[in-house]
C-alpha cells in the first residue's frame, strides 16, 4: 500500500472506531506482522493464495455476526430476567401471550435461542423441544419445563444432592409426595433442603412440588380428555375439589 502498511491503516481505522473488523489478505508469512495484527484484534490474518470459497465462508460468517438480533431472538432473552422461580412459572403464560403473530418460525428461533443463552442446559432443552407446536399452549409448556430444567441444572451444579432429590420427584410426581418422602428417600434433612430451595428457587419445597402438577395438570388438560376430576387423582390429589 502507498504511504503505509496494511497493518498501520487497520491501527488507524480501529482507532476511529473499534467495532469495525478487520480482515487481513497478506502475502507476509512473518511472525511480527501477524503479531502486529493480533495486538490489533484483526478478525482473520488470511495469506494468499486464499481459494473463493474461503472468502465467502468467512463474508457470510461477519454477514450473521453483524446481524441485529430478530424481535424473536430479543424476546427470548427476557427469559433470564425473572427474578425466581414463581415470576418465572407465572411470567411464561403471558409471555407467550404476547408472542401474538410470533408463529412457527419465531417459536423455532425462540426454542434456538434458548439453547445459546443457557448453554449448561443445552441438550435437555432440545430433548424438550418439538419439531413443530400446533398450538401457542404447546410452546408455553416447553418454555416452562425448559426454565424448570435451567433452575434445576444450576441448582444442582451448587449442590450435587440436589440431583437426587430431583429424579425422586420425577419419579413420584404423580403420587402424593411432601417432604417427609423426599427426605428419607434421599437421605437429606428438610431443614437443609427447604434452605436450598429457599435460596436457589425462591419458593418452598412443597410450592416447586405444586407448580411442577399444575403445570403436568395444564397439560394433561390440554392434550388429553380428561375431566377435572381425572386430572386430580392423576397427580396425587385425594379430593378433586382441593385440586380445583
Amino acid at each position: 500500500m502507498p504511504e503505509m502498511s496494511g497493518i498501520e491503516a487497520g491501527r488507524r481505522i480501529k482507532a476511529m472506531n473499534k467495532e469495525i473488523s478487520i480482515y487481513i489478505l497478506t502475502a507476509y508469512n512473518k511472525l511480527d506482522y501477524w503479531q502486529e495484527a493480533l495486538k490489533m484484534k484483526a478478525e482473520e490474518y488470511l495469506l494468499k493464495p486464499v481459494a473463493f470459497s474461503r472468502i465467502e465462508e468467512i463474508l457470510k460468517r461477519h454477514l450473521k455476526k453483524d446481524q441485529p438480533p430478530s424481535k424473536t431472538g430479543m424476546a427470548a432473552g427476557e427469559l433470564q430476567k425473572f427474578a425466581s422461580y414463581r415470576e418465572m412459572y407465572y411470567g411464561i403464560p403471558e409471555f407467550v401471550k404476547n408472542l401474538d403473530g410470533c408463529g412457527e418460525e419465531g417459536y423455532k428461533e425462540i426454542a434456538q435461542s434458548l439453547m445459546e443463552i443457557f448453554k449448561e442446559s443445552r441438550m435437555g432443552i432440545r430433548r424438550l423441544s418439538r419439531k413443530k407446536y400446533a398450538h401457542k399452549k404447546e410452546f408455553e409448556h416447553f418454555l416452562l419445563q425448559s426454565m424448570d430444567l435451567v433452575y434445576r441444572d444450576r441448582s444442582a451444579e451448587k449442590h450435587p444432592i440436589l440431583k437426587e432429590v430431583f429424579g425422586y420427584l420425577d419419579d413420584h410426581l404423580e403420587e402424593n409426595i411432601g417432604l417427609k418422602e423426599i427426605t428419607q428417600s434421599c437421605n437429606i434433612s428438610q431443614g437443609y433442603l427447604s434452605r436450598i430451595f429457599k435460596t436457589e428457587f425462591g419458593i418452598s419445597v412443597m410450592e416447586y412440588i405444586h407448580m411442577r402438577k399444575m403445570m403436568l395438570a395444564k397439560w394433561y388438560l390440554y392434550s388429553k380428555n380428561f375431566s377435572l376430576t381425572d386430572v386430580a387423582y392423576s397427580l396425587g390429589y385425594n379430593e378433586s375439589s382441593y385440586f380445583c
